[in-house]
């Protein structure tokens, strides 16, 4: 799926979330999701508060986070819009922030 979406944001995020959902340590992965999301961050106007929420919740749940994780982190939190968000989100967004 990362290969395959590597051009789609939300995707990728998603695949983030996935990721440390499984408990998969898997840095090598991760770090390649980490540069195609940074890299369509410059080229999505557009991205729904629930991939933001999931990638920030896949980057809170890391092992270890590098400094492109970082960056990330930090752009996704910009990007971040809580006023669509239900209830369940808000939280996890929140948890996610607190955590990172």
């Amino acid at each position: 799926m990362v290969k395959e979406d590597k051009d789609h944001i939300e995707g990728q995020l998603n695949a983030l979330a996935a990721i440390s959902a499984c408990r998969l340590d898997q840095s090598s992965l991760r770090t390649e999701i980490v540069g195609n999301v940074l890299r369509l961050l410059n080229q999505t106007e557009n991205i729904s508060p629930q991939a933001v929420v999931s990638g920030l919740k896949g980057l809170a749940e890391s092992p270890s986070l590098d400094d492109r994780a970082k960056q990330l982190s930090q752009r996704l939190a910009t990007r971040l819009d809580t006023s669509t968000l239900s209830f369940p989100e808000l939280v996890d967004s929140l948890w996610s922030l607190s955590a990172l």
